[in-house]
Order: structure tokens, then C-alpha cells, then sequence
């Protein structure tokens, strides 16, 4: 790539944005990395600056990152002059992908989310098992809100331990020591995998829970006969970015790259078990992106 050529990251300094920001930044890139965020979140950090974008000012760069609330995204899009668009937000009309085997080239995409990446090739994978049905049941972090609901959960907690009423202009609700339902979240989680499993039917249930980042999925897979719980644990053996473990064990989700996983639980019906994943959000994305982009420009 160039070295004229620039990506530009926008809501570089929100949760999922500052994360993807700092990966892109610590990786040897062959192309420039400008962050931006609105008037207000700018820095002048000499070595990590993020910009201030104008209210009217248009988007000249060959990559444009979308890592911007969901609300604001179609209208950041439209000022993208030239450039190749790629959403973390779940929003625009784009083909959805998992990485760069699906976009060999540079081209409009929408990243899957973080859930999605770690549970569509799994689901494909069990496809010859006679997978028929997967229902996901997750557990989303206050971070799938954006910065502001990481910061206002923060103040939640610090209010409720001092016996004043918490703050809930970000969350819209309480959400510390607390979990709430998040049917829109859960709906357009089944979307996005069954996109990207067209075979099985997916279903999901989402919940948002006290926790500031990480997110914990339950699947439950049914089958069209009865299943040999080793046949699934094999599976999930060979998937990449998958760890397998014999017992829960959430600390050990040190590498970026990897999803604890854990073993298939019996239940009362032949055809279906149970397994369930934790997610790191926030650094999966942001490994993604690297890839990504290494994928499409590296080599140049």
C-alpha cells in the first residue's frame, strides 16, 4: 500500500473505536491511521492524536471505519467522498462478513459482530452433524452501548453504593448490579448469523447485564437425530480462535484471538446440547479490523 494512502477511523474515542484505534496503531501498518471523534472527545495527544470532524466536513481517505453509534452511522456514510466503507456498527445495507476470505478485495462491508464471528463458524462446522435449530442465549456487557454507557455504568454503581438514584441518560436504565432485557439486540444477533448460516435456524435472546466489557453466549443446538456429544467437542476442537476447556474457566481469555469454549452438557433430549462461549467485544473487533486490513493492503 502506498504510502500516501490513508485509512480513517471514525469514533476513534468510543469503546469499541478507541480499542480498534490503539490495535491499529500498534501494529506495523503500511498506511496512515487518522482517528476521529466529535468536537467534543478530540485529543491533541502528540503521539495518539484523534481529530475533531466538522460538522459539515466531508471524508476524503481510500479506508473509512465505521466504529460510530448505530444512529449516527448512515449519516457519516453519506459524507464519505471516494473511499472503501467498512461498519462496526451492524447498520449499513453491505454484504456482512466474518474476514477477508469473503472480501479478497477491497469493497463496502459490513464487519460481522463480535458474537456472530465466534458462533457462525462453529454452527457451519457442525452443519454435517445434521445441525438443525441453534438458539443463542447472551449476555451483553454495558461496552455494546458505546463509551458513555461504560462511563455511566461506572456512575451507576458509584451512586447506588452511596444511596443516590443513578444516572440513566446513556443506558436509558439502571443497568448496575442489575440485567435487563434487549430484545433488539437479540433480534438482529439471529439476523446476523443466519445470514451467515443459512442452513440451521437461528434464533437468540439477549439480556444486558452490570459488566463493562466481555460477552457470554449459551447455545443450545438441536439436531435432526440423536448426537454423540464427542463428535461436538471435536468440532469445536478444530475451529480456530476456539478454546476448549473441560469446565468453565473465564480467566483464561487472555489472547485476543480466543473464545473460551466450553464442553457440550448433557441434556434430557438425544438431539440437543448445550455449550456455552465467552467473548472478548471489544478486542475480537479490533483484531478483526487488523486482519482485515493486512488482508486487503499488506501486501501492497
Amino acid at each position: 500500500m502506498p504510502p500516501s494512502t490513508v485509512v480513517a477511523l471514525l469514533g476513534a474515542t468510543g469503546a469499541v473505536g478507541a480499542e480498534v484505534l490503539r490495535a491499529l496503531r500498534a501494529h506495523p501498518m503500511p498506511f496512515q491511521v487518522d482517528g476521529y471523534g466529535g468536537p467534543t472527545h478530540a485529543s491533541d495527544d502528540d503521539e495518539d492524536p484523534v481529530y475533531p470532524l466538522g460538522a459539515d466536513e466531508s471524508l476524503d481517505a481510500d479506508v473509512v471505519i465505521l466504529a460510530t453509534p448505530a444512529a449516527l452511522t448512515g449519516t457519516l456514510a453519506a459524507r464519505v467522498e471516494d473511499g472503501v466503507i467498512v461498519d462496526l456498527s451492524g447498520t449499513l445495507d453491505a454484504p456482512i462478513i466474518l474476514d477477508a476470505d469473503q472480501a479478497p478485495s477491497p469493497t463496502h462491508v459490513r464487519l460481522a459482530g463480535p458474537v456472530a464471528a465466534a458462533v457462525a463458524p462453529l454452527l457451519r462446522a457442525l452443519g454435517p452433524l445434521g445441525l438443525t435449530h441453534a438458539h443463542l442465549t447472551t449476555l451483553l456487557p454495558a461496552s455494546t452501548d458505546g463509551r458513555d454507557a461504560l462511563d455511566e455504568l461506572r456512575d451507576q454503581a458509584v451512586a447506588l453504593l452511596s444511596f443516590r438514584d443513578p444516572p440513566t441518560r446513556a443506558l436509558g436504565r439502571r443497568l448496575a448490579f442489575d440485567a435487563q432485557p434487549a430484545d433488539a439486540h437479540g433480534l438482529a444477533l439471529a439476523a446476523e448469523v443466519q445470514a451467515l448460516v443459512p442452513g440451521p435456524r437461528v434464533t437468540a435472546q439477549a439480556v444486558q447485564i452490570g459488566a463493562f466489557i466481555g460477552t457470554g453466549v449459551a447455545l443450545r443446538l438441536q439436531f435432526g437425530a440423536p448426537v454423540d456429544r464427542a463428535a461436538v467437542d471435536a468440532v469445536v476442537a478444530t475451529q480456530p480462535g476456539l478454546v476448549a476447556h473441560a469446565a468453565p474457566d473465564l480467566g483464561a481469555a487472555g489472547d485476543a484471538w480466543q473464545a473460551p469454549c466450553g464442553p457440550c452438557v448433557a441434556t434430557a433430549d438425544p438431539c440437543a446440547v448445550t455449550l456455552w462461549l465467552t467473548v472478548d467485544n471489544l478486542r475480537l473487533t479490533a483484531a478483526r479490523v487488523v486482519q482485515l486490513l493486512l488482508a486487503w493492503y499488506g501486501a501492497r
